[in-house]
């Protein structure tokens, strides 16, 4: 009885780590991006500091670094899981749903690129969310104004 519940368990175990391994293989296109943007963020963050004057701690860089690629290896298996629970049954296209997934979680990333890039030059105070908000605003500016609050926390007084 307990080799039968061993085997089992094992072959579950095995099964869903095969069924992993695919799904990355799948995304793998996905993940190379995640990486090409930790890099650059890296590289144009160490850029930024060293135009402030900043003190560059390697043990730190390394930390964050390899704290963002996990982060991002958690949101990419959030969003191929995700796609493939909800999106495949009602036939939306999964690689779709994991792109959109992953676009929104890497925003943030590109914009402290952009901001870190600009910066390094000289340029500052520009911000890729605030010129998507702002874009938003002149669309539809009630959207404009809700999404403007909700990331300022406007309505908590918490500037």
């Amino acid at each position: 009885m307990t080799r039968d519940v061993t085997r089992t368990a094992t072959a579950a175990g095995m099964s869903f780590i095969a069924e992993m391994q695919s799904l990355m293989y799948d995304l793998r296109g996905l993940l190379l991006a995640c990486v090409v943007l930790i890099i650059a963020d890296l590289k144009f963050g160490i850029e930024n500091s060293q135009v402030q004057g900043e003190a560059i701690r390697a043990s730190r860089a390394l930390r964050r670094t390899v704290n963002k690629f996990i982060d991002y290896l958690c949101w990419l298996m959030f969003s191929a899981v995700f796609a493939e629970a909800f999106a495949a049954p009602l036939g939306i296209d999964r690689m779709a749903v994991t792109v959109g997934v992953m676009l929104l979680a890497c925003f943030n990333e590109i914009d402290s690129i952009v901001q870190n890039y600009h910066a390094a030059r000289g340029i500052e105070g520009f911000s890729l969310v605030r010129f998507v908000i702002n874009l938003l605003k002149r669309k539809n500016k009630d959207v404009g104004e809700a999404l403007d609050e909700t990331i300022n926390n406007k309505e908590d007084g918490n500037n």
